[in-house]
C-alpha cells in the first residue's frame, strides 16, 4: 500500500484553548501536523496525547521549567508538539526534543518542528545551527528533510536575519515553499485589534523534493481562534506503508475497513525478529533512563515511551498475514469445535 499525497501542516496554536478546535479538524485530513505554543504543562499532556488515536504524538512543555521553580505568574507560554499518522510510519524515531525544536525521523524523512524566538538573533542563529548539525549528521537512510514552524521572520519585510536564513538554506540544501502559494498577499499572522498582518510561518523542504510539491495553502477556518493561520504543504510523495487493520480493502456493515491478523498462519520467528528490531531501541533507552539518579519530566517520558512501544508493535506485525473479516465464521468458537469433533464419534 502506498500513499501518494503527503500533507504536512505547521500551526501556531496561540494556546490550546484557541487552537484546539481547528487542530482536531486538521488531524482528520492531514498526515503530519507540527504545532507551536500549546501553552500546556506536562501535567496536562493527556490533552495532546488523546486528541486522535490515529496519531503518535511527541511533545515538549516549555512551561515546566517555570513550574519546577514555583508558581507560574502570568499566562503560560511555549510548548510544541508533532503528530504523525500511524499508517504512514514504517520507521519512526525521536531524534531530539526541546522547547524550541523537535526532530523526528519518519521513514526516510527528517521532520523538524521549530519555534523561533522573537527579536533574539543569537538564539535564532543557535537554533538554525542545531538544525544544520542534525542535517549534516543525518543517518544514511535519510533522503529528505522538511522543516516546519513559526520562524518569527517576516517574509515580506527586510530583516538582518534573512542573511542568516539564506546562508542556512544554502548550506543545508533547503528551499522555501512560499513560491507555491497562489495568493501573493497571503499572510500567516494577524493582529486583529491593530489590523496588522505578516508572514511568519514557513515550511522548508529539501531541494530534491521541490518538484513533488503540488500545492501550498494558507488555510483559515471559522474554527480557528489563534492569531496564526496554518500552512499546509501537499506533496506527491510515495510512502510504501504496511497494510494496517484499520486501512484495508474490505468493509464491515458500518463501512469501516477491517482485516484480521492470521496468527494461526504466521511465522512466529519472523514476528519475533521484527518485534525485537523495533522494540530493542526502546529497551536500550529505558536502560539508560534507569541509571539516572533523578528523572526530570517523568510524566512526559512515560508518554513518549508508551507511544514508541505502540508504534513498534504496530510496525512489527506487518510480517503477520491478514485476511478479510468476512472470510471467517464470526459466530464460530472453540466450544463448537468440541461439539463438531464429538458428533463424528457417533
Amino acid at each position: 500500500m502506498a500513499i501518494t499525497n503527503l500533507t504536512v501542516v505547521s500551526y501556531n496554536l496561540h494556546g490550546i484553548n484557541q487552537g484546539l478546535s481547528y487542530l482536531q479538524e486538521l488531524l482528520l485530513h492531514n498526515d503530519i501536523i507540527c504545532v507551536q505554543e500549546h501553552w500546556l504543562s506536562s501535567a496536562d499532556s493527556n490533552i495532546l496525547y488523546n486528541l486522535n488515536k490515529d496519531f503518535t504524538t511527541v511533545a515538549s512543555f516549555a512551561v515546566d521549567s517555570i513550574l519546577d521553580k514555583g508558581i507560574l505568574g502570568g499566562r503560560p507560554f511555549g510548548g510544541m508538539a508533532a503528530f504523525v499518522k500511524y499508517p504512514i510510519m514504517i520507521k519512526f524515531k525521536i531524534v531530539s526534543k526541546g522547547d524550541r525544536l523537535i526532530v523526528l525521523q519518519v521513514n526516510n524523512v527528517l521532520i523538524f518542528n521549530v519555534y523561533m524566538p522573537c527579536n533574539d538573533a543569537e538564539l535564532f542563529t543557535c537554533i538554525v545551527g542545531s538544525i544544520a548539525e542534525v542535517i549534516c549528521n543525518k543517518a544514511a537512510d535519510v533522503s529528505y528533510c522538511i522543516v516546519a514552524g513559526d520562524f518569527n521572520l517576516n517574509f515580506r519585510q527586510s530583516d538582518p536575519l534573512w542573511d542568516v536564513m539564506n546562508c542556512f538554506l544554502n548550506a543545508c540544501n533547503l528551499c522555501l515553499t512560499v513560491d507555491h502559494i497562489v495568493d501573493s498577499s497571503a499572510f500567516t499572522y494577524r493582529h486583529q485589534s491593530l489590523g496588522h498582518t505578516s508572514f511568519l510561518d514557513y515550511i522548508l523542504i529539501s531541494k530534491n523534493l521541490s518538484h513533488l510539491v503540488t500545492r501550498v495553502d494558507i488555510q483559515d477556518s471559522g474554527l480557528n481562534l489563534s492569531d496564526h493561520i496554518p500552512v499546509i504543504l501537499n506533496l506527491n510523495f510515495n510512502f510504501d506503508i504496511k497494510c494496517d487493520v484499520n486501512f484495508l480493502d474490505n468493509k464491515d456493515s458500518d463501512g469501516i475497513k477491517i482485516r484480521l491478523l492470521r496468527w494461526d498462519k504466521a511465522d512466529l520467528y519472523k514476528y519475533y525478529q521484527s518485534s525485537f528490531s523495533h522494540l530493542y531501541p526502546v529497551y536500550l533507552d529505558l536502560c539508560n533512563l534507569s541509571e539516572l539518579p533523578i528523572l526530570d519530566e517523568y510524566y512526559t517520558i512515560i508518554h513518549d515511551v508508551y507511544d514508541r512501544i505502540i508504534a513498534a508493535l504496530r510496525l512489527s506485525d506487518k510480517v503477520i498475514p491478514r485476511a478479510s473479516s468476512n472470510c471467517f465464521k464470526h459466530w464460530w468458537n472453540s466450544s463448537l469445535d468440541v461439539y463438531k469433533i464429538n458428533s463424528r464419534l457417533f
